[in-house]
């Protein structure tokens, strides 16, 4: 099956199902070494975060952005 038929069928499911296959495709992705790598860069975005130097953005705006963006 090609990336755009798998695209397509998940398009299909209802949101609830996405969302549920997004939960089960990224914690199978993650393991301890994965964690180990990224853990530097999350520790740092939580400070940042805290020192005011990153803004958050609300959930509704960013999936709002998403959303409107064309798919490739």
């Amino acid at each position: 099956m090609t990336a755009s038929a798998l695209r397509h069928a998940f398009l299909q499911l209802p949101a609830v199902e996405q969302a549920s296959l997004l939960d089960d495709l990224i914690l199978s992705s993650c393991d301890a070494a994965w964690e180990e790598r990224i853990a530097s860069e999350m520790e740092e975005r939580v400070s940042a975060v805290e020192r005011g130097e990153m803004t958050l953005h609300e959930a509704a705006s960013v999936f709002h952005d998403m959303r409107s963006r064309p798919l490739s």
